[in-house]
């Protein structure tokens, strides 16, 4: 009786055993399905992070965001148009410059009487600004002596003989350069080379600045 009874016990401790593993592995491949249909959903630990900065996909999303965002930026000269209606005419440029001279250039001067005993004078005249194409003229005793003269840095010399009597010089502004208004400096000289004047101007088109010599008898 009591070996019967031991070998009751042992088969049942073998079936309860075998049932134990079989639900085991079942579970054990029930999660393991589990996993990997995690896996086929992107749940895996191993997916890569779009905020993992040591991530290749975020280092490229990145990239292509800041690309993205960034205004283009280039060191080569853009290429621009000429306006085809524009006059580039150095005379129209003048005339357009003239236009918006203000009033206070548009008018004549008088640069003063003077003496001389000599046969002549002498006139030398420059522009004292930037050297633009400013012109003058020289109008003595209503009269043109010189019809033009550019302006340079440099002084230009022009001799006027003298009558006995008055004598009347004028110095005509032709035109303003290319920035207006005409700017010029003006020294008068005996025969002796003394200086009698110094003056600039800066005038408009079409004004002049007068001056006076009256010749005086030789002693």
């Amino acid at each position: 009786m009591r070996i019967f009874f031991v070998l009751w016990f042992l088969s049942l401790t073998s079936v309860y055993g075998q049932f134990d593993n079989e639900n085991t592995v079942r579970s054990g491949e029930s999660l393991n399905t589990s996993s990997k249909s995690l896996n086929t959903r992107g749940f895996s630990r191993s997916s890569p992070s779009l905020t993992n900065p040591n991530n290749t996909l975020y280092k490229n999303t990145r990239k292509k965001w800041l690309q993205d965002e960034t205004p283009q930026f280039s060191m080569e000269k853009q290429e621009q148009f000429i306006d085809q209606t524009q006059n580039f005419d150095p005379k129209y440029l003048a005339k357009q410059e003239g236009s918006k001279t203000p009033e206070k250039f548009k008018k004549n001067q008088n640069f003063g009487e003077f003496k001389s005993s000599g046969k002549f004078v002498k006139i030398v005249c420059r522009d004292h600004m930037a050297v633009d194409g400013d012109q003058v003229q020289i109008i003595v005793n209503g009269e043109i002596q010189v019809p033009r003269i550019t302006l340079q840095s440099n002084f230009t010399e022009v001799h006027v003989s003298l009558k006995p009597g008055f004598n009347k010089i004028d110095i005509l502004a032709l035109n303003q350069g290319l920035s207006g208004p005409n700017t010029a400096e003006f020294r008068l000289y005996n025969d002796q080379g003394v200086v009698l004047s110094k003056n600039i101007w800066n005038l408009a088109t079409g004004f002049k600045a007068t001056m006076m010599v009256v010749k005086e008898d030789e002693q």
